[in-house]
């Protein structure tokens, strides 16, 4: 899973379309470009994440698909944090997240096809501290 951090305002790096003079475009970022050449100045290194999936956290089922034919399924990942070491400055904020994904043929390709993004706000308390 790569994970990427826009600081700022700028949150239009991996969005399909981009507004520019007030029409919609196909963003130069994402369109004709490999998934791996796409926003290489916000990747986060995920080498240093622990992702993990399927725990008892997360419902058995899902919401029927609206789609004939189609099955849905719960689908979530989550980051683990160490108990020592944490960064304090990652505690005491809102985070809005945005998640999507696209599906491509190969590695090399170009061209895509994209599922409905789906937008929210995390808020993080901020981290206990012990005297």
């Amino acid at each position: 899973m790569d994970v990427y951090t826009h600081e700022g305002t700028d949150t239009t790096a991996l969005n399909s379309k981009v507004k520019k003079d007030g029409a919609d475009i196909d963003n130069p970022n994402v369109f004709g470009k490999k998934y791996t050449e796409q926003a290489a100045s916000i990747k986060e290194f995920t080498e240093e994440m622990k992702w993990t999936a399927g725990t008892t956290h997360v419902p058995s089922t899902a919401p029927a698909s609206t789609t004939a034919g189609n099955t849905a399924y719960p689908c979530y990942m989550y980051k683990e944090l160490k108990k020592l070491g944490r960064n304090p400055n990652d505690f005491g904020k809102k985070y809005d997240i945005t998640l999507g994904y696209r599906i491509y043929k190969t590695a090399a390709a170009t061209t895509y096809d994209t599922a409905t993004e789906t937008s929210s706000t995390i808020d993080v308390p901020a981290m206990q501290t012990y005297s």
